[in-house]
């Protein structure tokens, strides 16, 4: 058997600690990674969704107008009130609205003449700051 000197056996002390360090960092990095992927959306999804906001556009294109049904669905009776609806075509305000809904399946109406916006935006702002976005490409005015 061969003797093992001073330096050997720190050095073979040192790698096993190292090996320790290793196994024990990849399992932090696994841990963070499955907060970062899978726990943490879940948790930003449920907050986006406490004020259970639905907003349903349909909306119809005809040579210069559009003519656009906004369809506000509610699941809580607290968030009927005022509500200012916005809408935007190329970040530009084309109307704003200040509603009041009155019941949990609230539809409202709005005609647009655009000329060659491509982007339609609309935002409902209602009470409690409870925001819901929506956002669609349309075809320019005389592209079928």
């Amino acid at each position: 058997m061969k003797k093992i000197n001073c330096n050997q056996k720190l050095e073979i002390e040192y790698q096993k600690k190292m090996k320790k360090h290793i196994i024990i960092g990849i399992i932090f990095v696994v841990i963070l990674l499955f907060f970062k992927i899978l726990l943490i959306p879940r948790i930003q999804n449920h907050e986006n969704n406490k004020n259970n906001i639905k907003m349903i556009i349909s909306y119809k294109q005809d040579k210069n107008r559009l003519s656009l049904k906004i369809n506000i669905k509610t699941k809580k009776t607290s968030n009927l009130g005022k509500a200012k609806l916005d809408i935007y075509l190329d970040s530009k305000l084309i109307e704003s609205n200040l509603l009041y809904i009155s019941s949990k399946n609230f539809t409202t109406y709005a005609n647009i003449i655009y000329q060659n916006e491509s982007l339609l935006s609309i935002i409902l702002k209602s009470n409690g700051n409870n925001n819901v976005f929506y956002s669609k490409r349309i075809k320019p005015r005389g592209k079928i």
